[in-house]
């Protein structure tokens, strides 16, 4: 299993990864400017959740995923993050109007 460390419920093309953990989201999720203490201390709690795990997939906060990183490789857990695909996808309304989309599909994963 790989512990989910994001905000975003695994796809089905990341088979093994584990639900959304709200402590994560939690940890994640950032309302005001933080300091580097609060980064550190956050991605320690972070790596703590992902204790017992072989790997971890990441994303959030580009300022969190470093000092993350260095926390869950400390704990011997490998930091993971998505390769994905983006997909252009057009629907044709009723009325003839078409809507475009990004789709971004998981392709590969990326050990750091």
């Amino acid at each position: 299993m790989i512990k989910n460390l994001t905000q975003h419920p695994p796809t089905d093309a990341q088979v093994g990864v584990t639900a959304v953990d709200p402590a994560a989201s939690a940890l994640l999720n950032f309302s005001t400017p933080p300091s580097v203490e609060e980064i550190n201390g956050r991605a320690l709690g972070l790596a703590a959740l992902a204790a017992g795990y072989a790997s971890a997939m990441c994303g959030g906060a580009p300022y969190l995923m470093g000092p993350l990183c260095a926390a869950l490789k400390a704990a011997g857990v490998q930091p993971l993050f998505s390769f994905t695909e983006r997909k252009s996808v057009e629907k044709v309304g009723l009325d003839g109007s078409v809507t475009k989309t990004s789709v971004f599909a998981h392709v590969a994963w990326v050990a750091v």
